[in-house]
């Protein structure tokens, strides 16, 4: 997956690099910095979704619907759950996400199905990490999240079936000092239209092209500061 290291970000915005090579797809930044994010496919285009944090896959969903991960200041994983919005999984997911703190740090990804029976409550709930484009969430598609909980999408993506995988993907400066300080920036990645993209060993099915109907855009945020 587009995952580089602590101390390493993704190289450029526009990624059209065809290499299984990590030197190929992350550039050296400053000691304290990360990506962190989410990638999600629907049934007919990948059927996972995958959270990385600091050159790590630190979760991988293993059942349907939408899965929630919460995350620690200094980018390990603290608690994650999964949601068959499919089937009857909204409200128990609306619970879940209003009994995670203020502040805390959130990702959220859709796999196989999430849309069927997701709630106006579920997406209320949603929405309150940030989320503005959950309400376009349609049957086996797409769905990535990084949102801060009370705190606004610092990164978001939406795809619709057989568009390929929606990915958000943040930036995290950790700062020592007397505490720790998380600074979370938006990137936004622009897939190229047709083939795969082969990045620090993993394939990314590309959005094909011609598809009707215009595609929203990945959400471009600001940047938040959480102290831990």
């Amino acid at each position: 997956m587009l995952s580089c290291p602590l101390g390493m970000t993704l190289k450029r915005d526009d990624m059209i690099v065809w290499s299984n090579n990590e030197d190929d797809c992350c550039t050296t930044s400053a000691e304290d910095v990360a990506d962190i994010g989410v990638r999600s496919a629907g049934w007919a285009d990948g059927n996972e979704v995958v959270f990385f944090a600091a050159g790590k896959n630190f979760y991988v969903g293993s059942h349907r619907g939408l899965a929630v991960v919460t995350v620690r200041p200094d980018g390990s994983r603290k608690d994650a759950a999964t949601f068959d919005t499919m089937a009857s999984g909204s409200d128990a997911l609306a619970a879940y996400i209003h009994s995670i703190e203020n502040g805390t740090m959130v990702l959220i990804g859709a796999k196989d199905e999430a849309s069927n029976n997701l709630t106006d409550t579920a997406k209320a709930a949603i929405k309150t990490c940030g989320a503005t484009m959950i309400d376009g969430l349609s049957w086996r598609g797409a769905y990535a999240l990084v949102g801060v909980k009370g705190g606004p999408a610092l990164a978001e993506d939406i795809k619709r079936t057989t568009e390929g995988y929606a990915v958000a993907v943040g930036h995290m400066n950790v700062k020592a000092g007397t505490g720790h300080q998380i600074c979370w920036q938006t990137r936004r990645l622009n897939k190229p239209a047709g083939g795969h993209l082969r990045c620090s060993k993993t394939c990314l099915r590309r959005q094909r092209s011609g598809s009707a109907g215009e595609r929203p855009r990945p959400h471009m945020g600001g940047s938040y500061v959480m102290h831990a």
